[in-house]
């Protein structure tokens, strides 16, 4: 834990004094979650509330479709402004948060939320898309990398009855976070916002030494698995989202336009739960039937004792 790092998302937490705390929509009444169907890559469309199989705990629950048409989308655009993103690189950022402003239709609502070693919400969720092009044009890039304190913050963050989607970028390591992966698991198990993931690589470069184990003998850099994406792919896949590997920074207008277009074509699935518990921690299953595809939706969900 660092001082610094532990200001910082605490400040940023301070912008949220007074709102409801995160908790996942299954209140008394209904549970939602937010599914795509794909088959070989393609989404499945036109499918209805008799093609889902959805289990609580492993008890079949009576599920019914949300139209979307009704359901404004709200994206919570958390960026990673270390010194890694400097230069180009900013500016590709910038620019795919533009474009993903510009998809949005009237009514829907956009947030702000940048992090190096310090995590700052610079628009709160709003209909001001104006507001936020002003503070995505005026980032700068600089410093460390707490990405799993902005990861928090960006489920911390309240809707207000819409469906709600991170679209996090980071291209470097945790370098400075005060909470731990175990912790954002926790909050995003009790909030109902979808995690998109985007990064340039999933490996990180680390350097092999030589025969005689120093850096003079001969040492090479090798690229292994990162463990930040990994992290983050565990983390999007436990809402119903994934990591999408972006290949160049000049690919991530294209990236978050697909993660955009893609929420326009996810399903919406309602039910009350019975036979079951309603606090604590609920696994969820989602199956089809009567139809092929792959299904990615929240594997989990937790609700508090009543108050």
């Amino acid at each position: 834990m660092t001082a610094p790092s532990a200001l910082s998302i605490a400040l940023a937490l301070s912008a949220l004094a007074g709102q409801e705390p995160p908790r996942f929509s299954s209140g008394v009444d209904n549970v939602y979650i937010d599914a795509f169907v794909n088959r070989k890559g393609q989404p499945v469309l036109g499918l209805t509330a008799e093609n889902f199989d959805v289990r609580d705990n492993g008890v079949p629950q009576d599920v019914r479709l949300v139209s979307l048409d009704v359901v404004p989308v709200e994206v919570l655009l958390v960026f990673d402004t270390s010194s890694s993103v400097a230069g180009e690189a900013l500016g590709h950022l910038r620019a795919a948060g533009h474009a993903v402003l510009d998809g949005l239709r009237p009514g829907e609502r956009a947030a702000l939320v940048t992090f190096n070693q310090t995590v700052v919400i610079r628009v709160p969720p709003t209909d001001d898309l104006v507001r936020v092009r002003r503070e995505l044009d005026r980032l700068r890039a600089e410093g460390y990398t707490a990405l799993y304190d902005a990861a928090y913050v960006g489920f911390a963050l309240p809707g207000r009855g819409a469906r709600s989607m991170i679209a996090l970028f980071s291209d470097g390591e945790d370098t400075r976070s005060w909470l731990e992966a175990t912790e954002v698991h926790a909050v995003a198990a009790r909030s109902d916002v979808l995690l998109q993931a985007v990064g340039v690589h999933d490996t990180m470069p680390v350097v092999v030494l030589g025969r005689n184990q120093t850096l003079r003998s001969n040492p090479s850099i090798q690229r292994v698995p990162s463990p930040r994406a990994d992290e983050l792919r565990r983390l999007a896949e436990s809402t119903g989202g994934r990591f999408w590997k972006a290949e160049k920074t000049e690919r991530l207008k294209d990236t978050f336009l697909r993660i955009l277009g893609e929420m326009r074509t996810r399903y919406l699935l309602t039910f009350q739960p019975t036979g079951v518990e309603r606090a604590g921690e609920h696994r969820l299953e989602v199956r089809l039937k009567g139809a092929k595809g792959q299904v990615r939706s929240r594997s989990r969900y937790i609700v508090g004792p009543s108050p």
